[in-house]
């Protein structure tokens, strides 16, 4: 489950810095090709996320009370 904070820390923060220092005026091909890469980093983030909570699922049904 922190494996995302890890990906998100090291892999989209630098990204996302980069789209928020970018002004609205100064917007333009460059802003989007940031996004789209964006996205594709973040729907990894997203399976990580499903991935532990899969995990968790199963390790709470193996849990015998």
């Amino acid at each position: 489950m922190i494996a995302n904070w890890p990906w998100t820390l090291v892999a989209m923060m630098s990204i996302n810095n980069k789209l928020h220092e970018t002004d609205l005026e100064d917007a333009g091909p460059a802003s989007r090709m940031l996004v789209e890469e964006w996205g594709g980093l973040h729907a990894v983030r997203s399976a990580l996320g499903l991935a532990a909570t899969f995990a968790f699922l199963i390790a709470c049904s193996s849990v015998s009370l």
